[in-house]
């Protein structure tokens, strides 16, 4: 058995291999991938795997990239689905909230994004705006 700094090591390492493969190969690597870590180690990765998609989430919808923001929910979505699935750690079980908080942000983003490229925002009012009328002072 594996406690302490190692076994978080670990854990941060697996989080970096996945995070590398799912940047360079748009994929979620196996267990197999990783054979220095364990289950719980595995797992504990790809859940904090999901902070990192949705941060490049944030950038890519920054720049109003629908596909990669879609990607980015459908990963996080296919990991809260594949980990309901499982009989979960309690240190694991922990990490479902941020994931479910994960999936609800990306999916906000894409309805967001959806508005914006529709046009069905408009600016902020309440400002004045250089096409507004001068008033009477203004004038003189």
């Amino acid at each position: 058995l594996r406690y302490g700094s190692y076994r978080n090591s670990l854990e941060e390492y697996a989080e970096a291999m996945l995070f590398r493969t799912w940047l360079n190969e748009e994929k979620i690597a196996s267990p197999g991938d990783l054979p220095l870590c364990d289950e719980t180690e595995y797992l504990g990765g790809l859940c904090d795997l999901t902070g990192e998609v949705g941060r490049v989430a944030v950038v890519k919808g920054t720049a109003r990239d629908i596909p990669a923001v879609q990607f980015a929910l459908a990963t996080n979505s296919a990991i809260k689905d594949v980990l309901e699935t499982l009989p979960l750690s309690k240190n694991i079980l922990k990490k479902i909230g941020p994931l479910e908080t994960s999936v609800g942000k990306l999916e906000q983003m894409l309805y967001e994004l959806s508005l914006t490229r529709g046009g069905r925002t408009n600016p902020p009012s309440g400002g004045m705006s250089n096409d507004e009328p001068k008033t009477t002072l203004e004038n003189n």
